[in-house]
């Protein structure tokens, strides 16, 4: 039997440097050396890097147009305006959608969600599934993990009187942009947020942060509970591992608490995949990645996610 050849290329060492982080932090010098191979080569960032704390998470308001979707968003509440949340039907656009209707749902508002059939529906924003939720009474339309190439579909909501506001992580396209009432991307470049690896999980995420801070600010908690926002982070630590984005910076801060989140299982839906999918295994980002994300893509691939 041929024996496989291996060509292993390794990182060129820096032994000064990572002989200073290492007394810096107090790590091994290999450990040290590792960091230093991925980038991490200040205290601080070693520091986020393996210990990444709730504290480390960047405030929401500075990704372009979130503070805009939030006035839209409370204002449509004030107003009994009807939202409807369009997500994708992958892992990262069902947890998106989960998330903010978890988020609505625990301060009482009422929102209705919408997961395309790829097989009647496509990829993206449809322009007749658009139609149909306007005319059932839609006048605001959230779009998690896609929209932002949906120049036709949004113009149409736009003509039919509805607001759209886009959250998405996709690259924009090189020509027209929809005509949004907000477009969350943090890809667009006159976004000035420091973290561009998001996923739609992600966003969603710092949009109910957003919303949740605004809502304090306008006094909406000041005759009930204020929900606890860590409640969110189990489902966006499965869209986040689920989508292949770098487990760096604010994705590692959701990952690391959101596992935890999910391996306590306060709601039926992970106790119940912790059940099928983990077992009596730890739960982490491997077990996500490979047991409980595919599936939950599996229902999108095979028939409605919904």
């Amino acid at each position: 039997m041929a024996t496989l050849a291996r060509d292993w290329r390794l990182r060129p060492q820096a032994p000064e440097a990572a002989s200073a982080l290492a007394a810096a932090t107090g790590l091994p010098r290999t450990l040290a050396q590792l960091l230093l191979n991925r980038g991490i080569d200040t205290p601080q960032a070693a520091r986020t890097f393996l210990n990444p704390r709730l504290s480390d998470l960047i405030d929401p308001d500075g990704i372009r147009d979130l503070p805009k979707a939030v006035a839209v968003i409370l204002d449509a509440v004030r107003d009994k305006r009807p939202i409807t949340i369009y997500g994708d039907y992958d892992v990262d656009g069902m947890t998106s959608a989960s998330i903010l209707f978890r988020f609505f749902r625990s301060v009482g508002i009422e929102v209705r969600v919408f997961l395309p059939d790829r097989f009647r529906d496509g990829y993206g924003l449809n322009p007749d599934r658009v139609r149909d939720l306007i005319e059932a009474g839609t006048q605001v339309i959230i779009t998690v993990d896609c929209g932002t190439t949906a120049v036709g579909a949004i113009a149409l909501a736009r003509s039919l009187g509805a607001d759209v506001i886009v959250v998405d992580h996709h690259q924009l396209p090189k020509g027209e942009l929809p005509d949004t009432t907000a477009l969350i991307n943090p890809h667009h470049p006159d976004c000035t947020f420091p973290f561009k690896d998001l996923c739609a999980a992600g966003l969603s995420f710092h949009l109910a942060m957003g919303l949740r801070a605004e809502m304090r600010r306008r006094g909406f908690f000041l005759d009930r509970a204020e929900p606890d926002i860590r409640e969110l982070l189990d489902l966006a630590a499965v869209g986040t591992i689920a989508d292949l984005v770098p487990l760096r910076g604010l994705n590692r801060v959701l990952v690391s608490h959101g596992l935890r989140r999910f391996e306590a299982g306060k709601t039926a839906g992970t106790r119940a995949l912790r059940s099928t999918a983990i077992g009596q295994k730890s739960v982490t980002a491997a077990a996500i990645a490979f047991h409980v994300a595919p599936r939950l893509n599996a229902a999108g691939r095979l028939s409605t996610p919904m």
